[in-house]
């Protein structure tokens, strides 16, 4: 997959300290630079990183560096590429 694929995630975090227990979201955009079988990997854009915590916490965990691993079920990820228009992968079906 050669072309780069912009796309809009919604990380959850919570923030901290931990015993206010507020689990936020933010919609943040990224760089689709890799597909796995079921994650894909996202570069977000840096104008978003500054409001992130240093330290994100989510329940599927990724690390926050230049390159972010979203997991996400794999079917969701067909979901994702089949509504930004990308065919491609699976069953034929496509």
């Amino acid at each position: 997959m050669k072309k780069s694929l912009l796309i809009l995630l919604t990380v959850s975090f919570i923030s901290l300290p931990l015993h206010s227990g507020m689990l936020k979201y933010m919609q943040v955009e990224g760089k689709v630079v890799d597909i796995k079988e079921n994650h894909i990997v996202v570069q977000i854009n840096q104008k978003y990183k500054s409001k992130l915590p240093k330290k994100v916490l989510s329940k599927k965990s990724y690390k926050l560096q230049e390159q972010v691993k979203i997991i996400l079920p794999f079917n969701k990820v067909r979901e994702i590429f089949k509504t930004a228009g990308v065919s491609g992968g699976g069953d034929g079906t496509d």
